[in-house]
């Protein structure tokens, strides 16, 4: 091999070690693609060359020259495409200019291999090989290649221009630099040189692709291109593994062919070591590929940092504490000095939490840093990456500030923003893995300090309720004694002013019924009237003290019943008797129905006297003038039932569940008759209650009710 051929080899190794880091990256997809491609057509490129000096076949020659100028003119047709990939258009649209761009490469592709009027019309082999060229072809060759190049460098610069951070302008730049760079190197000593008719340097061309791999290398150490560590460590790693794997295949190969054997069988044995050691290389680059990444890409370190700071907010439920435990966290594991957190609502502009103690001086850091960021519309600001001359640049490496991060996966139209702000010295770049796990540590962060700033108020509040309901059931208990002091009072007062009003009522009572009786002389029949009516009241006032005696025992516990034999057909008739002349004044009718025979039971005489008078009274006092009234009493199934139905006012039917309450009456009640108690149907259902039996109780407003009970026949006595 020529001197000039290590150059050469030199050149294709880089492009083979690039390509591999770009498939390996962690850049788009349309990005890899194009890269990948323009890698291929560059190692082409470089090997057609190589062969091209190295070749004394005339026949080979022709072959070797089509190679190198079509890899050539693919390098060119390449450069758009991924000009427009690198300064972030759509993939649709990177893919439709690659389609257009490609039909000229295609036309000259044939233009260069259509034998024998193409691109090339003869070679010569000697020191230095040379073509003959077909000069009008050429031409077109030599335009397309020049116009190829600068559209790709106008996309550049214009994406360029467009770039609203300098980290992306850098970025472009350099690749810009680069492009221009190796594409002049190239065109010089391969395009112009031979148009020339020197062929003696054209083995300079391809060392500008490694001008373009160095160009890539310091946009990668200074703008994050790829990932510096990963990138120089898979370099080196590669080149190793590369090395390696060609010396021992050189080293079998020669010594296979230097061996005494059949040729055929040589000729297996290298197609079998061949096909094994490209299983070897592909495991082996791959296995390199994997551990560089985990070691040198940052996999540990940042799912490691997820996991822990994960862990330290798991341990904490207090907003304070949660910070200060994920800012040592994330300072322990990234390796830095320290890590300021702190969230700010923008509104007030005050910290919602930080793990400053001194928050001013903070404070007016991040108003600064939210200002450029706003500007700038980025979450990161990498100190290294600023320039060196701006204020902003001063302001942080004054305060040893290596990295500003700021949520963004919160809505932008949030008025708390979250920050972490990095201390490092001296200062470093970071990947963009890094920054993107620090923006999720970050959110996750002002997550777990809202959801405990939520639970402490939620715990204050259930203090503050504990609280508020110990002191309000305290005074309710308070009350409560207050209210039976008085209920007792009350029912002691009830019970001595019925004592103190039967023994006078009893007496009016009776001298009113010696009156009615004529025991003093014969009455008109006004006076009758008007002494009836006295006796009725005085009868129902009796009636009314009894009540109030019944409820005032039931309040002390002291309600008991006094059974006797009782025939309760007897004390009906006495009750009608009694209640006819009221009944007569008020134009009402009764009836009473009773059975020709019914037992004797063993209840309480004066209670049941008392219900059956006021159930019997209530239908006289609600019913209309001229109106009927049936009373009976019978016995069915073992049982002894009284009823009395009227025609009156009934009970609404939204309040008949409370009609057997104390003191409750019915609303049209109420202003039927005003002095009522609400009592009697109370203490009615307690002594039926008493002697086991149950209630009756029908009935339909403005057309009447149906009051009554039912007693057992077969009673236990007391």
């Amino acid at each position: 091999m020529k001197p000039e051929g290590f150059p050469l080899l030199l050149a294709v190794m880089t492009m083979i070690i690039q390509g591999l880091l770009v498939v390996f990256s962690r850049i788009s997809a349309v990005q890899k693609t194009f890269f990948t491609v323009g890698v291929a057509f560059c190692s082409m490129w470089a090997i057609g060359v190589l062969f091209f000096l190295n070749t004394t076949s005339n026949s080979n020659l022709g072959f070797w020259a089509d190679v190198y100028y079509v890899a050539a003119a693919g390098i060119a047709w390449e450069c758009i495409p991924l000009s427009q990939a690198l300064v972030g258009k759509t993939p649709r649209r990177v893919v439709a200019s690659a389609a257009i761009s490609f039909i000229p490469f295609l036309l000259l592709m044939l233009l260069v291999i259509l034998p024998p009027d193409g691109l090339i019309i003869s070679t010569v082999t000697g020191e230095y090989n040379l073509v003959h060229l077909n000069y009008i072809y050429y031409s077109i060759y030599t335009l397309y290649f020049i116009e190829y190049c600068i559209v790709s460098c106008i996309i550049l610069y214009n994406g360029y221009k467009r770039a609203t951070s300098k980290l992306e302008k850098n970025r472009i730049l350099y690749i810009l630099i680069s492009y221009v760079l190796s594409l002049t190197f190239g065109g010089i000593f391969n395009l112009l040189l031979p148009w020339l008719g020197n062929y003696t340097l054209i083995w300079a061309g391809p060392l500008g692709l490694v001008i373009f791999v160095l160009v890539t290398y310091i946009a990668t150490t200074r703008y994050r291109l790829f990932n510096v560590k990963l990138y120089v460590a898979r370099a080196l790693a590669l080149a190793t593994v590369f090395l390696s794997l060609v010396a021992s295949y050189l080293l079998i190969i020669s010594a296979l062919y230097a061996s005494n054997g059949v040729e055929i069988v040589k000729i297996l044995t290298n197609v079998v070591v061949t096909l094994v050691f490209s299983v070897v290389a592909y495991l082996a680059f791959r296995t390199t590929i994997y551990i560089t990444g985990r070691r040198f890409g940052g996999g540990l370190m940042t799912d490691n940092l997820v996991y822990q700071v994960s862990l330290s907010i798991l341990r904490n439920t207090n907003a304070h504490q949660i910070l200060h435990a994920a800012a040592d966290t994330v300072a322990l594991h990234m390796r830095v000095s320290e890590v300021s957190l702190a969230i700010l609502d923008k509104t007030s502009n005050n910290f919602y939490a930080t793990t400053d103690t001194d928050t001013e001086p903070l404070k007016q850091l991040i108003e600064q840093v939210a200002t450029y960021m706003d500007k700038q519309k980025v979450d990161a600001i990498v100190t290294e990456e600023l320039e060196i001359d701006s204020d902003l640049y001063d302001l942080l490496s004054d305060r040893d500030v290596s990295m500003i991060v700021r949520s963004t996966i919160l809505p932008t139209t949030s008025n708390v923003a979250t920050y972490a702000v990095v201390k490092r010295f001296p200062l470093r770049t970071y990947s963009d893995k890094e920054l993107d796990v620090l923006k999720t540590i970050v959110y996750v962060i002002r997550v777990a300090v809202d959801n405990a700033v939520y639970y402490e108020r939620i715990q204050n509040f259930n203090q503050e309720l504990e609280a508020r309901i110990t002191e309000a059931t305290a005074n309710l208990r308070a009350t409560n004694r207050k209210l039976k002091k008085l209920d007792a009072t009350k029912d002691d007062f009830i019970s001595m002013a019925s004592h103190q009003l039967r023994t006078p009522l009893t007496s009016v009572k009776g001298y009113v019924s010696m009156l009615l009786d004529g025991d003093f002389g014969r009455l008109s029949a006004e006076q009758k009237k008007v002494l009836g009516e006295a006796y009725a009241s005085s009868d129902r006032m009796t009636f009314l003290i009894d009540d109030f005696l019944d409820v005032s025992r039931l309040q002390l516990g002291k309600f008991s019943l006094q059974k006797i034999p009782t025939r309760l057909d007897q004390i009906l008739e006495s009750e009608i008797l009694q209640l006819k002349t009221t009944a007569s004044v008020r134009n009402i009718g009764i009836e009473c129905k009773t059975p020709d025979e019914l037992p004797v039971l063993d209840l309480d005489s004066s209670k049941l006297r008392q219900v059956m008078m006021n159930m019997i009274d209530n239908a006289i006092y609600y019913s209309r003038e001229g109106g009927e009234i049936v009373v009976s009493l019978s016995k069915q199934r073992g049982q002894v039932i009284f009823t009395v139905k009227d025609q009156g006012i009934g009970v609404p039917r939204a309040e008949q569940h409370k009609l057997f309450t104390k003191f409750y009456r019915a609303s049209n009640a109420r202003k039927a008759r005003p002095d009522g108690s609400g009592v009697g149907l109370y203490v009615a259902r307690k002594v039926i209650v008493a002697h086991g039996g149950s209630l009756i109780f029908e009935s339909k407003e403005n057309s009447g009710s149906t009051f009554g009970f039912r007693l057992p026949i077969q009673t236990d006595t007391d």
